[in-house]
């Protein structure tokens, strides 16, 4: 059933039905050369079917183990990944010493490891085809000038 008035269901946001969503429009003020995203170039991050947690161990101390622990514990339903490779497996799931290793399509790469380690995991994620990354890491800015943004 529609709203007479305008066409669209009850309680739809206008431009949009609840259930097809149109093309979103460009705003005016955006240059042409940028695209209008939409909700689902960032759903993957919002809301990931798979989680790769880089340094994920059983070290009280750890960032990675408190991050993957979270996980576990908060009830994660997805595809859940330990990636260290000085553990074979972590809270009684498997772990991988590699991205690549894990051998599964990864939505969202958690990387709670030392900031020296942070470039090449970043290379494995580009290799592995991840295209969200969220690092939680020191190490920078205490190396000197190279470590400085």
């Amino acid at each position: 059933m529609t709203n007479a008035d305008n066409g669209r269901e009850p309680g739809a946001a206008e431009g949009h039905s609840s259930t097809n969503q149109p093309k979103k429009e460009r705003p005016e003020s955006a240059p042409a050369k940028y695209p209008v995203m939409g909700p689902t170039e960032l759903s993957p991050l919002f809301n990931p079917e798979s989680v790769a947690v880089f340094g994920a161990s059983e070290s009280s101390d750890s960032v990675g183990a408190k991050v993957f622990a979270n996980l576990v514990d908060g009830g994660y339903a997805g595809d859940l990944i330990a990636i260290n490779p000085k553990h074979g497996s972590v809270l009684g799931k498997p772990c991988f010493p590699t991205i690549g290793a894990a051998e599964r399509a990864i939505d969202l790469a958690v990387i709670a490891t030392p900031g020296r380690t942070v470039a090449q995991i970043l290379r494995q994620c580009g290799e592995a085809g991840v295209r969200h990354v969220v690092i939680l890491s020191a190490g920078f800015g205490e190396t000197g000038d190279a470590g400085h943004a």
